[in-house]
């Protein structure tokens, strides 16, 4: 199945193009990669084979959720989160794009 360049900005979170909104001040450019998505609201729901990368941080999982609205990214099946400082692996991570912090669930 071919896989999907999502190119979205919502909420200060910019994908695809650059913005001067996001933690700290810093600008944010993601690429986002998924079999599937689907947007409800706040909720963009991205599924199989996720990929979401910025300059500074590299998600993937075999489904992500992201909240808009909250900064909320929930990574679930061989949920991957690698930042400057390391590497996470799980079988499911909650991260906050606002604090930097993670609450991570065993594989």
């Amino acid at each position: 199945m071919k896989r999907a360049l999502l190119q979205l900005c919502f909420a200060g979170l910019c994908f695809g193009q650059q913005s001067n909104a996001g933690s700290q001040g810093a600008p944010h450019e993601w690429t986002v990669r998924a079999r599937e998505q689907t947007i409800d609201g706040p909720m963009m729901h991205l599924r199989g084979d996720v990929e979401m990368r910025s300059s500074e941080l590299l998600f993937r999982a075999d489904a992500i959720d992201f909240d808009w609205d909250k900064a909320i990214v929930h990574l679930a099946g061989h949920a991957r989160v690698e930042t400057r400082d390391g590497t996470i692996e799980a079988g499911a991570v909650d991260y906050d794009l606002h604090s930097g912090k993670a609450v991570i669930s065993p594989k």
